[in-house]
């Protein structure tokens, strides 16, 4: 809410940019600590024997060792995660453009400190069939709509945009500034019909192995259907 408070009351372009940079760089930074350093630490000389030493010539099963590891507490962590960088990213990238490259090179270190999470740190957690992201693909999909809102009020907020259209009054610009954003949000919307989720070659992909499948669970049911005659 004080990224709110200084965009639209104080209006300090310059103070949100500030903080907007520091938020994200401080809370990637937190995040990383306190998802794989820490736990490793911990592992590592508090909870001694938890982890493989590569001194140790002794031969632990795999099973035994993770036995000593944290369990995984699931996906909402990761989400929640990338949730708050989509939205310092989107909501406020007229303000702040680089937190997009900033958010790109945190992502591609989180790719490699996931992976030393799970093989080093945690328990392997075990797979769950999953047909999407649930709910929070409903709440991506808010954000972006905010995000269209509140990017169109900062430009149109700005000092320079402001000296382009001096003599225009408050209502025309306000009347302007909504025009272009059902205009972009009408764009948005036009994408998101036209271009489908899946494309037509994978849908047929998957509709070849559900049939498939079915056949080759109804010939197992017809083999053992004999068996037992």
């Amino acid at each position: 809410m004080s990224l709110f408070y200084v965009a639209f009351y104080i209006r300090d372009m310059k103070l949100l940019r500030q903080y907007v940079a520091s938020l994200l760089i401080v809370s990637q930074v937190i995040d990383q600590m306190i998802e794989t350093v820490i736990p490793y630490l911990v592992l590592r000389f508090i909870r001694k024997g938890a982890l493989p030493d590569s001194h140790d010539k002794s031969e632990e099963h795999p099973a035994l060792r993770e036995s000593k590891m944290d369990e995984y507490e699931g996906t909402f962590d990761d989400y929640l995660e990338l949730f708050l960088q989509f939205g310092y990213i989107s909501l406020f990238s007229a303000v702040y453009p680089l937190a997009a490259c900033f958010a790109l090179a945190n992502n591609l270190i989180e790719i490699r400190s996931d992976a030393f999470k799970f093989c080093r740190v945690l328990q392997r957690p075990f797979s769950r069939p999953a047909g999407d992201i649930g709910t929070w693909l409903i709440v991506f999909e808010i954000m972006s709509v905010l995000a269209v809102v509140t990017n169109c009020a900062l430009i149109g907020m700005s000092p320079e945009i402001q000296e382009l259209l001096p003599q225009i009054s408050l209502i025309k610009q306000v009347l302007i500034f909504v025009a272009v954003e059902h205009l972009f949000l009408g764009a948005k919307a036009a994408i998101a019909i036209l271009i489908p989720d899946l494309p037509e070659w994978l849908e047929i992909e998957l509709a070849k192995e559900e049939f498939q499948s079915k056949q080759a669970l109804l010939q197992k049911k017809a083999e053992a259907m004999k068996k037992t005659d």
